[in-house]
């Protein structure tokens, strides 16, 4: 072989070791290695958020006592139409 190919395969084999070192073992900066802190959104937020979320239960509750109401009163309309229909 002509110093030129050994030179060639030489390079190649060095480009290949340097690909493959590169993508096993990407380099860590210092700054990566410690931990980061979650940035949380202002204490606002969390109050506008719960404050929503309390008129929310508010809400839910009033409607399912809305609902119990009419239940009951459809569970009386419906006895009082079985007892009609059982005195005729």
């Amino acid at each position: 072989m002509s110093e030129y190919t050994l030179k060639y395969i030489q390079e190649k084999k060095t480009m290949k070791t340097k690909a493959v070192t590169t993508e096993l073992y990407p380099k860590i900066n210092a700054s990566e290695t410690k931990p980061k802190k979650p940035k949380l959104p202002d204490t606002r937020y969390f109050q506008a958020h719960f404050e929503h979320m309390e008129t929310q239960l508010a809400e839910t509750m009033h409607n399912l006592d809305l609902l119990r109401q009419q239940v009951s009163e459809l569970h009386l309309a419906i006895s009082q139409m079985r007892n009609t229909a059982k005195t005729n």
